[in-house]
């Protein structure tokens, strides 16, 4: 068996869904070690200071296995049926599940079923937040992805990973190597492209940790990194992307919904006809919504962002048409 996963390939969920992930055991250097959870920093400059929302949530602590023998602490919240629409939410940086309480209120409120988890190294998830690489984050999306998709029997095509900031790049993944919806909430492009704000990454990331070209192989799987670069995943995907943006955010600007929007959708043709331009920009604005706030702004506090995703997750199939008068 000869497979090849480069920088966004679609074909790497397959393969760990299938049950070869057996074969896959990571060298030495590449395993994340098993450690307590590091403390975070709690003081952080103000553009990337997290809101206060409420960390109380309905929902089953579970928890989640990972190829790497890693124990992940997630939330599993069942809105109308067990095997119904599914969102899978990925915090961001200095966050864990529980930070996202309002989005799953959010999608439990309009039937949507949600599995919220807190990534390796933070929270009661094993693994050391300061020691992060990007092959050890792509197992906590496959975990995830297992147990909506195998776990409760949910098909692809009524999952959406939705990934806050760092989250969003893992988001990213479970679409572009598993086939789900994606939505991207103040996500970045590149860490290239975020490396004036080092306060909102992990260590590993500052440390240049996470590098595009990096080859892992143990014979019969051959994945080679992107450096966690969302905008290449967002130019693998074949279902529908939504992106959230705040109009204040200073760490992820609002270029950054346009480049993610055209690495999906392509660019804008430079001799497109009006008639067609104006559907295309029609098109775009059906699926960025920008909110009023900075990088922390939550989408559902901002009516006409959530109402814009609502009939997004409508024209998908996601939700139903009752609750668009929510």
């Amino acid at each position: 068996m000869n497979f090849q996963f480069i920088q966004g390939a679609t074909n790497l969920g397959p393969y760990l869904l299938q049950g070869l992930t057996s074969f896959f055991t990571p060298s030495d250097e590449t395993a994340p070690k098993e450690t307590a959870p590091q403390n975070l920093p709690t003081s952080k400059p103000q553009q990337c200071q997290k809101e206060c929302t409420p960390n109380a949530t309905i929902g089953k602590k579970i928890s989640l296995q990972t190829i790497d023998k890693l124990s992940l602490s997630a939330i599993w919240t069942v809105a109308e049926k067990e095997n119904g629409p599914t969102a899978i939410l990925f915090h961001g940086h200095g966050n864990m599940c529980n930070d996202m309480a309002l989005h799953a209120k959010w999608y439990h409120k309009r039937g949507i079923n949600t599995l919220f988890v807190t990534m390796r190294g933070y929270g009661e998830s094993g693994g050391d937040s300061s020691n992060l690489n990007e092959l050890g984050l792509y197992f906590d999306v496959e975990a995830a992805v297992y147990y909506v998709s195998r776990t409760k029997a949910i098909p692809m095509d009524k999952i959406v990973a939705h990934g806050c900031s760092l989250g969003g790049s893992l988001a990213a993944a479970a679409g572009s190597f598993f086939g789900a919806y994606v939505t991207l909430d103040h996500a970045f492009t590149t860490l290239a492209a975020i490396k004036n704000s080092p306060e909102c990454l992990p260590k590993g990331i500052i440390e240049g940790k996470f590098q595009s070209g990096k080859i892992y192989s143990n014979g019969e799987i051959k994945l080679t990194t992107d450096g966690l670069s969302t905008v290449e995943k967002a130019r693998k995907l074949e279902k529908e992307l939504f992106i959230f943006s705040g109009c204040d955010d200073q760490v992820m600007p609002l270029s950054f919904s346009d480049e993610l929007y055209e690495a999906r959708y392509g660019a804008s043709p430079s001799e497109m006809q009006p008639q067609e331009r104006k559907y295309y920009q029609q098109s775009k604005e059906s699926h960025i919504a920008v909110m009023q706030g900075g990088h922390w702004a939550v989408f559902a506090r901002d009516e006409g962002a959530s109402q814009k995703y609502a009939q997004h997750l409508y024209s998908i199939g996601l939700m139903d048409k009752k609750y668009l008068s929510l």
